[in-house]
């Protein structure tokens, strides 16, 4: 169930980032930065609608993957490096697009790489950005959240520092810099990307299920996608 609604997931964030690169794009062809472009998945979506496409992630396994699915660029070279998005290795403004899927909530900081992000952006340029929202529609019906929440707040409270037992660390509860997995609210990532010199920002939902109760759904798959 979970791998199934996983890739309905990932599949729906990927066209939703296709369909505002493409209305950004019009007819123009576009130079599009992928930082963490993981198998290439995406950036081969992009290069087949003509724009020049060059993707960075720090596994060498992605990048060659990545490499293989998109063959050689049109300028001969391979499209995808190995790199570290907190030290983008691409001058000022080299591109009208960055893409950054899935990445920053992983980082220790997402300070670094949002202000390289914002360096190689050119003036007027766009960042397609995908994070995951502390205030997820599901996460509100299911109590495992709310013990989350509580927990962490113990921790934090009592000095101890945040949670690290295998049990819940796939799914940390929180958006403290601490944790290995963040989550944003609206008006908190507004004010991050405020202060890295990113204006016009616009927020999409992606999905909004499954509806679980202690982490078990309760719907069948195709009503939560159904729902979302």
């Amino acid at each position: 169930y979970e791998l199934k609604y996983s890739i309905y997931s990932m599949t729906k964030r990927k066209d939703t980032v296709l369909r505002l690169l493409d209305a950004y794009a019009g007819t123009r062809a576009l130079r599009v930065l992928d930082a963490g472009c993981g198998p290439g998945v995406v950036l081969e979506e992009v290069s087949r609608r003509g724009h020049m496409v060059t993707g960075l992630d720090i596994s060498a396994e992605m990048v060659a993957e990545a490499n293989n699915r998109l063959g050689a660029c049109r300028h001969g070279s391979l499209p995808c490096q190995i790199g570290d998005i907190e030290d983008l290795p691409f001058e000022d403004g080299a591109f009208d697009v960055v893409l950054c899927m899935g990445v920053l909530m992983y980082l220790p900081s997402d300070h670094k790489s949002l202000c390289e992000i914002s360096r190689v952006l050119r003036p007027g340029g766009i960042m397609l950005l995908a994070l995951p929202n502390l205030a997820r529609l599901n996460m509100l019906f299911d109590p495992y959240y709310y013990f989350r929440a509580a927990r962490y707040a113990w921790r934090r409270l009592s000095g101890r520092g945040p949670v690290r037992d295998a049990s819940f660390a796939a799914q940390d509860f929180s958006s403290n810099e601490q944790f290995t997995n963040r989550r944003y609210l609206r008006g908190g990532l507004r004010k991050l990307l405020g202060r890295h010199d990113f204006t016009g920002i616009g927020i999409v939902g992606v999905d909004y299920s499954p509806f679980t109760i202690w982490g078990k759904p309760l719907f069948s798959m195709e009503s939560s996608i159904t729902f979302s």
